[in-house]
């Protein structure tokens, strides 16, 4: 381009770049949608690295939504990544995947939707 421009530009990072192309925009979009529809969210094994999916998260988390991670380091990833969440929380500090696990933890789903949750984002976690 030189060392001349003609107007306001925007300059992306490179390595995002694919991230505005399908089929990853489409499932940006679907997850933002799915999210905004539904108040129970359950998430497995996910650490929430990505701040573009953390986002999405945190600006569709509401008093109405409530979130049930399930992370062998739950506790320290709401601790860290996800402390601005708006709903009810609960944490699940186990390893989803494991053959003798499944049906434990599946049943401590089931429980953990059945029951009030825990605690909200301005609350400390119990022990």
């Amino acid at each position: 381009m030189g060392r001349r421009y003609r107007g306001e530009m925007m300059l992306y990072p490179v390595a995002d770049k694919e991230l505005y192309l399908d089929p990853y925009i489409s499932m940006l979009l679907r997850l933002n949608r799915e999210l905004e529809k539904k108040s129970n969210w359950i998430v497995i094994g996910y650490s929430f690295n990505d701040p573009v999916i953390r986002e999405i998260f945190l600006k569709k988390s509401s008093s109405k939504k409530r979130l049930i991670l399930v992370h062998k380091r739950a506790t320290d990833i709401f601790k860290e990544k996800l402390s601005a969440f708006k709903g009810k929380i609960s944490l699940m500090d186990r390893q989803f995947g494991k053959v003798n696990t499944f049906r434990q933890i599946n049943y401590q789903i089931i429980h953990e939707l059945k029951s009030e949750p825990r605690f909200g984002a301005n609350e400390e976690p119990l022990p």
